[in-house]
């Protein structure tokens, strides 16, 4: 990561006081070719984000005295095979916020990720990205919000905790401001080789607007490392809404392993099942495995493979780190596999951090 650091001395009130500012230019490039098997035959692509989103950022934090710092982020997401901008063309799509950091915690405003992000990332091995991650089996779930305010405790005695509000801000004509707003929290507690996590979300819909019901979300995850650098990570997640016509009612389960080959080598195996309780026969699972290659601290080359096995009704697609097979409209993937048809994917890339 290439430092871009900038020192400053002030006088303030008459006095020599020096008050220490940084700013840190940084990013990662990812891309490499995906093949797909769906009922259309066998694709091929180059794509970016087969590992982790591409993205380019500024960081940096002033030394207010005190133990209190300014801190600041700015983020956005790109496809390096494109070149095009992400998160729907936003020039900071992926984070911007501004905050301050001290003994009591950390107070941030703007758009950031969401607790229940960072509890589903901490079971993710491969982190969201290739086509074996979490976000093939988990269902709509928020991972970043504008307008938030997100409080993350210290550390004490294991434990640490994050806060979000977000209230929704909405203007369209004859809805709520209040519409779209979020809520959501996350406690951890982590010894030794032990972790474990609770995170909760909560969408708020538009009163007295079809199809906007409130949405809840739920996890319980946990992670332990068993022998060696072997690590076991787990999860339960629930997620519904309050519909009165077509109210959902999913139920998610998580596995995945993951150690070292040797130095420069590392494995992930994951598994993954959506249950779908408010429809017969729309549930699926997810086998993945990755493989990566570290060439040095900040280049690797990364393999992954992943099958999705549909129920009779379902059509569940397999995402990577660009898209996703379950957040989208109705719940089920908007792609073309017909229901009961079980995809199968594969991704080569290579991803550098700078």
């Amino acid at each position: 990561m290439k430092q871009l650091a900038v020192a400053m001395a002030v006088a303030t009130l008459g006095t020599a006081a020096y008050a220490q500012s940084s700013v840190t230019l940084y990013g990662l490039v990812d891309t490499g070719i995906r093949v797909d098997r769906t009922n259309a035959g066998t694709g091929v692509s180059v794509g970016g984000g087969m590992g982790s989103g591409s993205r380019w950022g500024i960081r940096g934090s002033e030394d207010l005295g005190g133990g209190l710092s300014a801190i600041f982020t700015l983020e956005g997401g790109y496809g390096a095979d494109t070149g095009a901008s992400g998160q729907g063309g936003l020039l900071f799509g992926r984070q911007a916020f501004v905050g301050l950091r001290g003994s009591y915690g950390t107070l941030t405003f703007g758009r950031q990720y969401t607790p229940f992000f960072w509890a589903t990332l901490a079971v993710d091995p491969v982190e969201y990205g290739t086509v074996a991650n979490i976000n093939n089996i988990y269902t709509r779930v928020v991972l970043r919000t504008n307008n938030s305010a997100v409080y993350q405790t210290p550390k004490l005695a294991g434990f640490e905790a994050r806060l979000l509000y977000a209230p929704g801000e909405t203007t369209a004509p004859g809805v709520a401001r209040s519409a779209g707003g979020q809520l959501g929290g996350s406690l951890t507690f982590s010894s030794g080789g032990l972790m474990v996590n609770y995170a909760y979300q909560e969408v708020k819909g538009a009163q007295n607007v079809a199809n906007t019901p409130k949405e809840k979300h739920n996890q319980i995850g946990l992670t332990y490392k068993l022998f060696g650098d072997t690590k076991l990570s787990a999860s339960y997640a629930t997620f519904e809404n309050d519909a009165a016509v077509n109210a959902v009612d999913f139920k998610n389960y998580w596995v995945a392993l993951d150690g070292r080959i040797t130095q420069s080598s590392t494995w992930m195996a994951t598994y993954g099942r959506i249950n779908d309780d408010s429809a017969a026969n729309r549930d699926g699972s997810l086998l993945g495995l990755c493989l990566m290659y570290h060439l040095s601290r900040r280049t690797d080359l990364h393999f992954a493979v992943a099958r999705m096995d549909n129920g009779s009704n379902a059509q569940y697609l397999i995402t990577d780190s660009t898209n996703t097979g379950l957040q989208t409209t109705g719940l089920q993937s908007v792609a073309t596999v017909p229901p009961g048809y079980s995809p199968t994917a594969l991704g080569i890339g290579i991803r550098h951090r700078f």
